[in-house]
């Protein structure tokens, strides 16, 4: 083979590898794609020495690159604008969760970004550029096109310019933070990442040998630290299993402990749990688990746990202090009643926890990131359900504690009266008054005045009037008389209408002023009974405990005490005694309080009203307020009278359906209320007089009632038993009541079918359902349709007062 000259050499040389002339070799084109040879770093030849090369046939045309001194400070002030840029962009990726780690890292991405952009090949680049851009929105949109621009002129051109590259690559990689959802989570993440690392690929394969080495030892030195420190973090997790196991446990036991009134056994409790929170809190902490932390997924995970376990420890010590200051034993005041100054004690350490868990709701709430692993995401959802409870049970006793004082006379003295209602005869809140007591408190001492039947609250017989000025109180309870029948006091389902209606006619018959009504049925009773013991019944032999109570005043008394006047001096007599021993009973913890009466306020059995408005806030809180609700939406009440008058309603059973065909669009509602009432005396002539008798000549055993419905809907028809009857229609607060006579037969049962007519606000569709405690059983059904689908469709569950809605 003939030799070459040294002219000709230096020839091949400058046509074949990238030299300090700064002009690339180029390839001949196939088709549309340009294929470039490898540009080495000029350091290349240190490592080894420039082979001859054949001389090539130049075809198309050349891409000359510029890497000069200015180049490269173009690159790096690129660079240096796109890490800021990235830096600043907080609406974009957070790789770790932490704000400062995250700018650190995007800004770190965007300058790698630009870097591997100056370097990368220009198809390889502008095809990334597009896939960003097809995935992006927004700004992010803006800039994957601009780095497709920046990827076209480098195509077009035939000088590869560096700087050009860089702003390719800085933007692609913005871009590349700002891509829309798409997919499973964590699906944008994996494209995002694919791209970008096919961008730095086609850089490093264009850097020379050195670089490349030192590419691979950084990324080498880097896995090294971060495995190492998830290495560490699986270490401390693993120890700390157990603990942090151990601190949920005692943290369960400890609030159970203390809703029980078992302080001590609270306080040692809570404060192991806060121990274990914090040394695990302090380990996860560590400065040597900083690696972790730099790890996109990891951090997640490990700062929620960090962050669960901090508040466990701040908690933990606010309950125990909470546990340690209150002393429910030194509550209750001797003799009776509940002791002020302690209780004010209280407020304090109370108040502490309550900041406690307010911080711990709003931090368990900031532990959003979807990379939190499934098990420790269930984890913290439990936790947040049970903070969520515990805060809401706090803040009913701070209310408590700010409005409790005062129902309990600390602003001077107070009286209640307890009207004890009897379902088996029905009245529109739930039972006619059979018994009443006369409360009196002061400065938290508790005492029966006196008790009595209701025939001893009537005034003298000339000066019976109603309650006045009528106009003040609604037509339906004018017209039972409440003037001149006291046991109907109880026929509005408005108990603030009862207690109006109380507080006037006990002053205008000389009773003094009273504060507020307490309405208590039977089953509220059998509570009071199982907290104050077994009580002998006046004149007889037998005795009323928690398991009997309820059937004595409903079913029993008609048939163990004379029915002549004496019977009702021996309720009113034995409600007295209730209630005055109820006064320095012992008291459980709060839990079970809310376990004992909370259904019973739920279902009505249970109930107070005072005509103070400070008081109003804590009655509404814990339910025992029980006004007719006000509402924008669907309203429907269902109540009933017994009108014969006697003892059955225990005997009689309800089916109540309404169904509902609702246009959200222009608020249309027709509505059908179908009920079904059966009459299950049995035998009436096995029954005292009292009990199945009537004033009307109808034949024993049977239902005499009013049935009455409240709605909105002035357009109201009813057939009863399939033929169309007239209903009587008043307005009462605001709404319409339509009432009807029914007889209901031994054994029988009639249909009532109503139709109701009216336009609400548009929109979701809400109801509320009111149903006093009545007598017998009773069961409501509602179905809700939107054109032809249900969006309500179930059996009410228990409750004076239910809202459904279709509202989310």
């Amino acid at each position: 083979m003939a030799s070459k000259s040294p002219d000709n050499q230096t020839s091949d040389r400058g046509a074949a590898g990238a030299s300090d002339d700064g002009v690339e070799p180029v390839a001949p084109e196939i088709g549309s794609f340009e294929w470039e040879e490898l540009a080495l770093h000029e350091d290349d030849s240190v490592d080894e020495p420039r082979r001859a090369q054949p001389a090539r046939v130049k075809v198309g045309r050349t891409a000359r690159s510029n890497r000069g001194p200015l180049m490269v400070a173009a690159v790096a002030a690129i660079a240096t604008g796109g890490a800021v840029w990235g830096a600043l962009l907080t609406d974009a990726v957070a790789p770790t969760g932490n704000a400062g780690v995250d700018a650190v890292e995007r800004a770190a991405l965007v300058a790698l970004g630009a870097l591997a952009g100056s370097r990368a090949r220009r198809w390889p680049l502008f095809v990334i550029a597009t896939l960003a851009s097809l995935l992006a929105e927004g700004v992010g949109l803006a800039l994957g096109l601009a780095a497709v621009v920046a990827s076209t002129v480098l195509l077009a051109t035939d000088r590869r310019n560096r700087a050009v590259g860089a702003v390719a690559g800085a933007a692609v990689t913005l871009c590349l933070m700002q891509l829309r959802p798409v997919g499973p989570l964590g699906f944008t993440a994996l494209i995002g990442t694919v791209l970008f690392v096919s961008m730095c690929v086609s850089a490093y394969q264009r850097i020379g040998r050195v670089g490349r080495r030192r590419t691979r030892l950084a990324v080498i030195g880097t896995g090294v630290v971060v495995l190492a420190g998830l290495i560490a973090t699986g270490g401390v997790l693993i120890g700390q299993v157990n603990t942090v196991e151990s601190a949920v446990d005692n943290t369960r036991r400890g609030a159970a402990a203390a809703r029980d009134g078992k302080t001590g056994a609270a306080t040692e409790m809570l404060n192991e749990a806060a121990v274990g929170f914090g040394d695990t809190s302090d380990r996860l902490g560590a400065p040597w688990l900083a690696p972790a932390r730099l790890v996109p997924g990891v951090a997640q995970n490990l700062e929620a746990l960090r962050a669960g376990t901090t508040m466990g420890r701040d908690l933990n010590s606010s309950a125990a202090f909470a546990a340690t200051s209150v002393d429910y034993q030194g509550l209750r005041q001797e003799g009776g009643g509940v002791n002020l100054a302690q209780l004010k004690e209280t407020e304090v350490p109370v108040g502490a926890l309550a900041s406690s868990l307010d911080a711990a709701v709003e931090g368990l709430a900031d532990i959003e990131s979807p990379w939190v692993v499934a098990p420790l995401r269930t984890r913290l959802d439990d936790v947040a359900v049970e903070v969520g409870d515990l805060a809401s049970e706090t803040e009913l006793a701070q209310l408590a504690l700010a409005d409790v004082p005062p129902l309990l006379g600390a602003d001077g003295p107070r009286r209640y009266l307890v009207m004890v209602g009897n379902p088996a005869e029905g009245r529109d809140f739930g039972g006619f008054m059979g018994g009443w007591a006369l409360l009196w408190v002061n400065d938290g001492a508790i005492g029966l005045e006196e008790s009595g039947t209701p025939r001893e609250l009537y005034g003298s017989e000339p000066t019976r009037q109603p309650p006045s000025p009528s106009s003040d109180f609604p037509p339906a309870f004018i017209d039972m008389a409440p003037g001149r029948y006291t046991q109907n006091w109880t026929s509005s389902p408005d108990l603030d209408v009862v207690a109006a209606a109380a507080a006037n006619l006990m002053e205008a018959n000389g009773r003094g002023h009273i504060d507020g009504v307490i309405y208590a049925d039977p089953a509220a009773l059998a509570e009071f009974v199982a907290l104050t013991g077994p009580i002998a019944v006046p004149g007889t032999v037998a005795e009323i405990n928690a398991t009997n109570t309820e059937a004595f005043f409903t079913r029993d008394q008609f048939r163990v005490l004379p029915q002549d006047g004496e019977d009702d001096e021996a309720i009113g007599e034995l409600t007295g005694e209730i209630f005055d021993r109820l006064g320095s009973a012992d008291l459980p913890g709060p839990r079970e309080l809310g376990e004992r009466f909370g259904p019973l306020v739920r279902d009505g059995h249970l109930a107070m009203a005072t005509g103070v408005d400070d008081d109003r806030a804590l009655l509404d809180r814990t339910g025992l307020s029980a006004p007719l609700p006000a509402t924008d939406g669907d309203l429907l009440g269902i109540v009933e009278r017994n009108v014969a008058p006697n003892k059955m309603d225990v005997f009689l059973n309800r089916i109540h359906n309404y169904d509902v065909a609702w246009d959200a669009d222009d608020g249309a509602r027709i509505a059908t209320l179908t009920s079904t009432y059966t009459n299950d005396v049995g035998d009436p002539a096995r029954l005292p007089p009292v009990v199945v008798g009537n004033e009307s000549g109808t034949p024993i055993g049977t239902q005499i009632r009013e049935v009455s419905i409240l709605t909105p809907s002035l357009n109201v028809s009813l057939e009863v038993d399939g033929e169309r009857t007239t209903v009587r229609t008043a307005v009462e607060q605001g709404i319409y009541r339509h009432s009807v006579f029914v007889r209901i037969p031994p054994g029988q049962s009639i249909d009532l079918r109503w139709r109701l007519e009216s336009t609400l606000p548009p929109g979701p569709y809400d109801l509320t359902l009111v149903r006093p405690a009545n007598g017998g059983a009773t069961e409501t059904n509602v179905v809700v349709r939107e054109g032809d689908r249900n969006v309500i469709d179930e059996t009410v569950a228990p409750g004076r007062t239910v809202r459904l809605t279709t509202n989310p």
